[in-house]
């Protein structure tokens, strides 16, 4: 399950975490959180959340995407 980041604070939401303050029991992917959830660190809507992606993809998206390659070199 990936994490998730709130773009007006930073707290992350975690699946495997859970969200004690929201009463979120861990093993809840986001997408299944209610529509009332909000960031319990600054009220944001969990609209305002982005996915993050795991290391593995990030690199893997930094070495063999061209795009990122131009100009490299």
């Amino acid at each position: 399950m990936n994490r998730y980041e709130c773009l007006l604070c930073g707290e992350i939401y975690d699946p495997e975490m859970g969200d004690f303050e929201g009463a979120i029991e861990p093993g809840v992917p986001f997408e299944a959180l209610p529509d009332d959830w909000c960031c319990p660190e600054c009220g944001a809507p969990w609209q305002d959340f982005i996915e993050l992606e795991d290391l593995a993809t990030t690199t893997r998206r930094l070495l063999f995407d061209p795009a990122l390659k131009s100009g490299v070199g």
